[in-house]
């Protein structure tokens, strides 16, 4: 029995945080429309997906709009889509990487734990062999 590596230890708990994160944003998006405007890009979290327009040129006064109109046609929608794209703009499911992070990161905690199991004949406490 070895203890956990410090590296796999701060993947486990990053990816968890990350995990974490992406769930939040997926739930807030599916009760309101959220982004930000720069470069003539805008990225829109709603509806449980991420939108990424790049197609034209996007001014900051143009944001609350464009927040409005997403947050109004993507309201109570929780983005069980496939990724698409559409003319200039990219459209990401939450679901898609909250996956990839959470799948990893499940694997690392249900490793650690499985690793971390004391077996017959050995200190409860220490692990060390005793037969």
């Amino acid at each position: 029995m070895y203890p956990p590596s410090r590296t796999r230890r701060r993947l486990k708990w990053t990816g968890a945080g990350l995990s974490l994160l992406i769930l939040a944003a997926w739930v807030v998006s599916v009760f309101k429309a959220f982004g930000h405007v720069a470069d003539g890009r805008a990225y829109v979290v709603g509806g449980g997906c991420v939108l990424c327009f790049s197609g034209g040129r996007i001014y900051a006064s143009e944001a609350p709009d464009l927040f409005q109109m997403m947050d109004t046609q993507l309201r109570g929608s929780i983005g069980m889509t496939w990724p698409s794209v559409i003319g200039g703009s990219v459209v990401i499911p939450l679901w898609l990487p909250f996956a990839v992070s959470a799948l990893p990161t499940a694997w690392l905690w249900h490793r650690d734990r499985r690793s971390q199991r004391i077996g017959p004949g050995c200190c409860g406490r220490c692990g060390y062999d005793l037969s």
